[in-house]
């Protein structure tokens, strides 16, 4: 029992909890946090639970990425004017951006390597998982949820499926991110236009610059409250098991090989 419990205490656990938050370890595809590092730096880490970097690779990008006009330079390359956008790129800011960019794929592919490893000790000798965390300003659980309806909620405001999944702090850096990408890019006004009909006008309004940002957003959004959701309910299944193990499995039981 001591050995076992020494065990638990060596490798990462599954899970860990405090009001406002919770993160959970889980096996993944390190292609997948590459593919949404490459999509935006940042969403990769987002994956694997590491926020403090994510928080900054998103930041990085965002002010490396509007300072150098990219996101402009990729729109007037997609409608073929290619002068405009050797024009409009700023490359001072853009070579500082290519390191970094590259580094946030390498890094959420290679973490996610060693990630895979961890969780594996981690599901052999972690013993007891804890699904509910209370605070004087927060609760916070692990609970079966619909991940259809985390993924629907980020559809509809990018950062609520991380309300959905019980992440106070990704929540409000989503918000801000979103908030400041539909403001700026003038999305909702061009929304408005093209369902009146005045498509020119919507044209127009709408900021290249800034909305080329919003399909990583909210395709991320959407996969990471499903993914969360998903992960979530494994997560209290296998608590619900170790409990049911502990309180009703007999100690003669024979373990099938």
């Amino acid at each position: 029992m001591a050995n076992s419990q020494d065990k638990e205490e060596r490798y990462m656990p599954l899970v860990r909890f405090n009001g406002a938050s919770s993160n959970l370890i889980s096996y993944l595809n390190p292609w997948i946090p590459l593919w949404w590092s490459a999509a935006l730096p940042g969403y990769g880490h987002f994956l694997l639970g590491n926020n403090l970097t994510a928080y900054i690779l998103v930041i990085f990008e965002f002010v490396m990425n509007t300072m150098s006009h990219l996101n402009e330079a990729i729109y007037r390359s997609m409608i073929g004017d290619i002068k405009g956008a050797k024009e409009v790129l700023d490359l001072r800011w853009f070579f500082g951006y290519i390191g970094v960019f590259v580094f946030a794929m390498y890094n959420s592919y290679s973490r996610t390597v060693e990630n895979n490893k961890l969780y594996i000790l981690a599901y052999r000798y972690t013993q007891k998982i804890s699904f509910a965390s209370l605070s004087t300003l927060n609760q916070n659980t692990i609970e079966k949820s619909s991940p259809i309806m985390g993924m629907f909620w980020s559809f509809i405001t990018p950062g609520l499926g991380a309300v959905f999944t019980h992440r106070l702090p990704i929540f409000i850096f989503c918000l801000v991110t979103w908030g400041a990408t539909v403001v700026k890019s003038r999305l909702f006004e061009a929304l408005y236009y093209s369902a009146v009909g005045d498509f020119s006008r919507a044209t127009s309004v709408l900021d290249p610059q800034w909305y080329l940002f919003v399909p990583s957003l909210l395709g991320f959004s959407m996969y990471f409250g499903y993914r969360e959701t998903v992960i979530a309910n494994k997560q209290f299944s296998l608590s619900q098991a170790q409990y049911l193990k502990k309180a009703y499995q007999s100690n003669k039981f024979i373990k099938p090989v």
